[in-house]
Order: structure tokens, then sequence, then C-alpha cells
């Protein structure tokens, strides 16, 4: 029984962020299963009743996945003071009754990464609608998907979303979804055992969709690359789908073989970028409401400014909002926001001010800052402007509301300054290689202070 409840919250912490996992699910313990009812043990009726409004639908949908059942919980104030049991007394081992041994290959998918739960924005829409094309295309549909993009971004989130949709709608459906990390653990694994034609039968022939995380890690296995490159080619004779996932495109994969790389590019490459603000903010809104936590917007929209790189980043803001509101007693407000993000981006001092950006920018482009910050919408003046802002904002700790004020704009033209450098940076223009000059300027700066 405890290996079992142990298995629960194994499948637990891969559905909630570590940080309320440790929080809110670490501390519960199983005390007694009878009948149809388990009964689990919290340290007192305030963690009771926050586990209630908030995990108890996880926790009880996870049961049910492990046990193949499903159990009445019932939370209760745990009287055994566990700190300091002695390690040479051990209760007996309660156990299920009648519980068939759940067996898988490959990871679980996460039932929480469905395509409802994932925010589409222009960082991330063709990504999405080629991961949603694939999971409703009938069988025919093989074109092989290959998303690309930094840690954190979703890529992971839209290759499970495939995975539960289509085992939603078509629970027969054989899927092994791993990494390729443990693709390889499982090829050597087999090798040692003599067991590799049994490797190649599970992935060759009782698999409708194959969805391989984190393909970079294949650099220089040689051997693994042969294997996984007949398997491919295996599965596309079967007119089978599979899905890809990396930080890299394949050509830039070092030592990847030729045979390999072609596989991997066969199928549509999509690229899944940072976040825009405006799908920042949503995504905050979103996850606010999954947590059950009322935010204010303007604590929202300073979230949204100052964390950019990394979805998990933004979770992880709301988060730490949840554990100080409750921890404290206190409602969550805008003070309470920018303490909680000095432990995400760390505390650090303001090297590059918006007066050394304008100065920079003036002095790059030869127009004068009294120009720059004039109503003037002529080209070369609009251009420097744009910079300057789109430079404010990656590169100080300032709300768009600042970047405005000192260029006698208001918050929407920010935005709309800043789009439009983005999109001339995505085509890779001019503009691009100008920013990449004054940006390796401004860390310079940085980097001498």
């Amino acid at each position: 029984m405890e290996e079992t409840w142990e298995e629960v919250l194994t499948l637990l912490r891969e559905r909630i962020p570590l940080n309320v996992f440790n929080i809110w699910i670490r501390p519960i313990r199983l005390i007694e299963i009878k009948e149809n009812t388990v009964s689990l043990g919290c340290p007192n009726k305030f963690f009771i009743n926050w586990v209630k409004n908030n995990y108890l639908d996880v926790i009880q949908s996870t049961l049910d996945t492990i046990t193949q059942r499903h159990y009445q919980i019932d939370l209760k104030v745990d009287v055994v003071k566990r700190e300091y049991q002695d390690s040479t007394k051990k209760d007996e081992q309660l156990s299920f009754p009648n519980i068939p041994i759940y067996s898988y290959t490959g990871r679980r998918l996460m039932k929480s990464f469905t395509f409802d739960q994932f925010v589409v924005g222009a960082s991330n829409n063709l990504a999405h609608s080629a991961a949603w094309a694939l999971a409703t295309g009938n069988d025919n549909y093989t074109l092989p998907l290959y998303f690309i993009s930094n840690t954190g971004l979703g890529k992971s989130h839209l290759t499970q979303a495939i995975g539960n949709h289509i085992l939603r709608y078509r629970p027969n459906t054989k899927i092994l979804y791993l990494t390729t990390e443990e693709f390889t653990n499982d090829m050597v694994y087999s090798l040692k055992r003599n067991q590799i034609e049994s490797f190649k039968d599970k992935y060759r022939k009782n698999c409708d969709i194959l969805m391989l995380e984190e393909v970079h890690f294949l650099s220089g296995k040689q051997k693994i690359q042969t294997e996984l490159t007949y398997t491919l080619d295996a599965l596309a004779s079967d007119n089978k789908k599979v899905v890809f996932t990396s930080s890299h495109l394949p050509e830039d994969i070092p030592n990847l073989s030729g045979r390999l790389k072609s596989r991997l590019a066969s199928g549509l490459i999509t690229r899944i970028d940072t976040p825009d603000y405006e799908t920042r903010v949503r995504i905050l809104k979103k996850k606010a409401s999954n947590y059950h936590i009322t935010v204010s917007d303007d604590v929202i929209q300073y979230l949204a400014e100052h964390i950019k790189g990394d979805i998990r980043q933004l979770e992880s803001s709301l988060i730490g909002l949840l554990a100080r509101s409750t921890l404290l007693n206190e409602p969550v407000d805008l003070p309470m926001a920018k303490e909680a993000i000095k432990g995400i981006l760390g505390k650090k001092e303001t090297v590059v001010s918006i007066d050394t950006i304008q100065a920079l920018t003036s002095n790059y482009y030869k127009i004068p800052i009294e120009e720059m910050k004039s109503k003037s919408r002529r080209k070369a003046i609009v251009l420097c402007r744009d910079v300057a802002m789109y430079l404010c904002r990656n590169y100080t700790e300032q709300s768009l509301e600042a970047i405005g004020k000192a260029f006698n704009r208001n918050h929407s033209t920010v935005l709309h300054g800043i789009d439009t450098i983005e999109q001339e940076i995505k085509r890779k223009s001019k503009v691009y290689y100008q920013i990449e000059f004054l940006s390796k300027q401004l860390r310079n700066m940085e980097s001498r202070s």
C-alpha cells in the first residue's frame, strides 16, 4: 500500500509544480484503506480546507489512474508526529484489495497538458495549429512534427496535448512518449539482455504514435542514431505518426548522421518563440484561474512586464504569490508581487537606464533625443524611437508606462513600437543587425559594472 501511495506521489509531482507539491502534497500521509475509502492525513484543519478547495480533484484523478478503480478520499488531521519516528520500527504495510498491477511503457502523459490549457499567441500559433491538425487528423495524416524552442516555452505541453487528445477519442491508440535519453537507455538495456528484437517490436510494430523529446541528446551516439533511423523508416512505411522536440534544428545538432538529419527534417519544423506581452498576460490569467487565485490586473501586468523568457517562471511567480498570501494571510497585491519576483529573477542593480539607452540610440542613428521624444512621424525618427523603446523593455526593469512617459508616449504606443521591432527581428531585416549591435553595447556596459 505504501508503495502504491508513493507511486501516486510520483505522478502528482509530474502534474503539479514542484514548489506547490512540496508545500501542499508531500506532507500528506497515507493512514489507512477501509473498504472503498482511502484516509489521508494532513498537518492541520487549515491544510485540509486548502487541499480540498485546490488539489483534491488532481489527487483523486491520480489515485484513480494508479489503482484503476475509484476510492473515496477522506482527509483527516494527522496526529502522528513523523519527523522523529524510529526508523527501526516499521508499520505493517497496508495494501489495496484486488488491485491489478498497473504497467505502462514510456512516460505517462500529464492530463493537465491539453489543448484547452494551452494559451495561443503570435509566438506559438503555427506550432499549435500543426499539433491540432496532427491530433485531429485521420489516420492518413502522417506528417512528422518537429517542435523547436528554448526550455519552458510549451513544446512538451503541445506534444502531450496531441497524445491526450488522441487517447480521449481513440483510447486504443498505442502511444509511446519518452525522452531520447530514455529511448537510448531502453536500447542499451535490451542489448545487454539479448532482447533487441523485443525492443524493435515495441517501437516499430506495437506503436501507433512515437513522441520523442530532446532529440539533440542523440549527438555523437552513432549506434542509437542508426537504430532510430531504421525505426523511423518502419513507422513511416506503416503510416505511423511521429513527433520530435528539441532546442536545436536538425542541421544544428552536432555529430548527427546525414540520414537521421534527413528523417528529422522531413516533416514540418515549427518554432515556438518567447511569448509577447499580451500572450504573457493571458497565460498569467489562465494560470491564476487554474489555481483559483484572485489577482488584480495591475499585478498581472507587472508580472507580464518583468518575467519575459520562460512560461515556467510565469507560473512560479503565481505559485510564489499563492504561498506568500497563504502563509502570511494577506491578499495578493502589487508590493507582494514585486517582492515575489525577486526570488525568480534575482535582485540585481539596474546598470542600464532609459537615459543610457536613449543616449546610445541617439548617437547611433544621429537623431537628437529631443526629436526622439517629439511627435514627429518622420520614418528615421520613428525607427530610432521604436528601437530605443524595445531596448528599454529588454534591458531595464521599467514598466511600459514608465518607458512611455520617458518618450512622451502612452502604453499602447510603446507596445506597438516594440511589436514593430520584434517583427523586423523575425524577418532578419537590417534592423535585426542594428539591434544585435546595440544589444552588444548594452551587454558590455553591464559586464563592466
